[in-house]
């Protein structure tokens, strides 16, 4: 597992920073579920963070399937249909030119009620 606090490092643009990113999560994500079977993660949603993420899928040998993943934060009222929506999303995401498999914990979208719900792809 990474120590912490990690040293701060910069890079030249967005693109690099994701990619070096993404490479330090997957590691992580891999000893977790070299250590305990599984893993969870909290994917931070939003344009800003789609680079990091597509970046993250893309990194090799994490199994996909035993890892549980939450994400932040939804538009108010937006349908998972709606193709802004970041449900649809994580939902959606390809690893290697095929959707993820494993478990996205996401806010549901009944008005008032936001509510997680545990849906396995």
């Amino acid at each position: 597992m990474a120590d912490f606090p990690s040293p701060i490092r910069i890079y030249s643009d967005r693109a690099t920073a994701a990619a070096a990113a993404a490479k330090h999560a997957a590691q992580i994500i891999r000893d977790a579920i070299a250590e305990r079977g599984e893993a969870r993660i909290i994917a931070a949603t939003g344009a800003s963070q789609f680079e990091f993420v597509n970046s993250l899928v893309s990194e090799p040998d994490i199994e996909w399937t035993e890892v549980e993943m939450f994400h932040l934060d939804e538009y108010v009222d937006l349908s998972i249909d709606h193709p802004a929506s970041f449900r649809r999303y994580l939902l959606d995401l390809e690893v290697g030119g095929r959707i993820i498999e494993g478990d996205v914990a996401v806010l549901t979208d009944a008005g008032e009620d936001h509510i997680l719900s545990l849906i396995h792809i």
